[in-house]
């Protein structure tokens, strides 16, 4: 009910960052454009133009830019220029346009080896063939992006590039499992350049992630991570969409008063934005949560502000959620009338969306045609080109074969010196040939040295990743453990009021502590170091249950017992007397478990 807002965030991530202004702002850049000297005038029209997107107006700075950078050939106005028209071209959905222009700027950042404007072009790429349906162009972009920023060794590049590509996967491609993997790299990352903002909105779209999975309790833990890191650090939108997203959760897990508790927290905080979509949703949610606690009159207060709030915005998502709640509502309560009439209204609603998105689908058509239809034309240009060509050049072979036999002719009696003169051609060629065929043997092993460092450095990529996931497991579960403990002492003095309550926040954070979900996630990294280790000890040791396997990992990466014992929520001694149950069921008698495990 509340994914509308991380899929917000999600596409406001995909937007480069550019200049927020106002006219006093707009009149300093003018007037500083006005006395300054060619190169800089360039740059002040462009970020005058930066500025005032969307406003068309804005468009008329661009065009002046590109046309005085060409004037003067100042590469990096035109490719700023180039760069600002295709925003433009977007915001008029000329697509095929937009993308031509960014063509053209990524030319041009490449002359200048300027890596943060080839991924920035990359970034609007990717939302063009979203938004034409070229969903595998769009994976292609993405796919170079991530090659680039790999290049660059730039934590927060990858991390941003990490995200991009999890949003193609989960709106190109449907692919939660892809998604969630590239949305848990750029978190790494972004916790590796301590990006506050950034961190929290990985968690949101993790969380989202997991509650279209139905993983709610997973879903659960990275919403409140997320909200834990707006408030540390006074992010107000992301604080509201989480707390959101925090009581839909509970919703669904059928924890009513705790999901009350945070949506009436995300209502306050919305009316105080004056946030009315935003409002209209928590109003639904509560009414929902009032009808499942059998509340009818506060059920129907709540459905009836979700729907004035959602008939006065006139956004056809929202009035189908309300006008669908408020339906199940009285038809729940024998008012058959009233039931039929939001049904309909409910119908209408869902039918205006149905009509949009195949307005949009056909928007998408016709885009892919004029993309098709261009390239069409291209090709026959190019080919037009390619038989011009060809006619010149049998025109320079048949002026020159006249010449040729017209030489002969003449120089019939130096044939034999002729003769010895090709034969010592032949000679040079071959001796070419042997020496191309060295500098080809060179380069080979030069390649072969850059892909054997890439692979390396692929590698250790990977490995400081598996390492940063571990610490990450490791400390969450430390932290639970802590909290755990602190509860049990309470449980102690507790009085017979509060026992329950504390013992069931007890056995809820116990629930926590080495999740499934936890195994899972270390397992798909630790596979892309050691791919084969799994495998193998199924294979020949197929007796070992999952908690023999996970202490072997544990071992191979050299992790310390206390260290192992927090990552499986027990203690050091449960850990040797683990190890020594392994030992034995590897009959290893003599041999050292460790040494064992890390030649394994």
């Amino acid at each position: 009910m509340q994914a509308n807002y991380s899929t917000l965030l999600c596409i406001l991530f995909f937007i480069p960052t550019l200049l927020k202004g106002n006219v006093e702002q707009l009149d300093s850049l003018r007037r500083e454009a006005e006395i300054a000297e060619p190169k800089k005038q360039i740059d002040l029209l462009n970020e005058i133009s930066c500025v005032q997107l969307p406003d068309t107006a804005g468009l008329v700075d661009a065009k002046t830019a590109l046309v005085m950078a060409r004037d003067i050939r100042y590469i990096k106005g035109m490719a700023e220029a180039h760069e600002n028209i295709g925003y433009y071209e977007i915001d008029q959905h000329h697509i095929a346009e937009a993308l031509q222009h960014f063509a053209d700027a990524e030319f041009m950042y490449k002359k200048l080896q300027d890596t943060e404007g080839i991924l920035s072009i990359y970034s609007a790429m990717i939302s063009c063939n979203l938004i034409a349906a070229r969903h595998d162009e769009a994976l292609d972009f993405a796919l170079k992006a991530k090659t680039l920023a790999d290049q660059s060794e730039e934590d927060a590049q990858m991390g941003v590039v990490h995200f991009q590509l999890a949003n193609v996967y989960q709106e190109a491609f449907k692919d939660n499992q892809k998604s969630m993997e590239h949305f848990h790299y750029a978190l790494r990352f972004f916790n590796l350049v301590e990006s506050t903002a950034d961190i929290a909105m990985a968690h949101g779209a993790i969380g989202t992630n997991f509650l279209d999975m139905n993983a709610l309790d997973s879903a659960l833990f990275h919403f409140k991570a997320a909200l834990k890191l707006a408030e540390e650090n006074d992010l107000t939108l992301d604080q509201r969409i989480n707390k959101s997203n925090i009581g839909d959760t509970y919703f669904r897990m059928k924890k009513f008063e705790k999901a009350m508790q945070y949506c009436k927290a995300s209502l306050s905080m919305n009316l105080d934005a004056d946030d009315k979509e935003g409002a209209a949703i928590d109003y639904n949610l509560l009414g929902e949560i009032h009808f499942a606690l059998g509340e009818m009159d506060k059920s129907e207060e709540n459905l009836e502000k979700a729907i004035a709030l959602a008939e006065e915005i006139g956004q056809p998502y929202i009035l189908k959620t309300v006008y669908e709640s408020a339906a199940k509502y009285y038809q729940h309560n024998k008012k058959h009338q009233e039931a039929f009439a939001f049904y309909q209204k409910y119908n209408v609603a869902k039918d205006s969306i149905f009509n949009a998105d195949r307005f949009n689908n056909m928007t998408k058509i016709q885009i892919r045609f004029d993309l098709a239809d261009k390239e069409k034309k291209i090709a026959l240009l190019e080919k037009d080109a390619e038989l011009q060509r060809l006619y010149r050049n049998s025109l320079l072979a048949g002026g020159a074969l006249g010449s040729l036999l017209l030489l002969l002719f003449w120089n019939r009696v130096k044939l034999k010196h002729k003769v010895r003169e090709q034969e010592l051609e032949v000679v040079k060629a071959k001796e070419a040939q042997q020496t191309s065929e060295l500098e080809t043997l060179r380069t080979r092993k030069i390649l072969e040295a850059e892909e054997k460092k890439y692979l390396e450095a692929q590698l250790q990529l990977k490995e400081r990743t598996l390492a940063s996931n571990t610490a990450f497991l490791a400390q969450k579960n430390e932290m639970l453990a802590s909290l755990q403990s602190d509860l049990n002492r309470l449980l102690k003095q507790a009085d017979e009021k509060n026992k329950q309550q504390i013992g069931l926040m007890t056995r809820n954070i116990a629930s926590q502590i080495n999740i499934d979900a936890d195994w899972k996630d270390f397992q798909l990294h630790f596979q892309h170091v050691h791919p084969d280790f799994f495998k193998k000890i199924s294979k020949e040791y197929p007796h070992l249950n999952d908690n023999d396997q996970r202490m072997m990992a544990y071992m191979k990466m050299q992790l310390g017992t206390k260290e192992i014992a927090r990552l499986m929520g027990i203690s050091a001694e449960s850990v040797r007397k683990a190890r020594y149950r392994l030992k034995k069921k590897l009959n290893l008698e003599q041999e050292d478990l460790k040494g064992f495990v890390l030649a394994y």
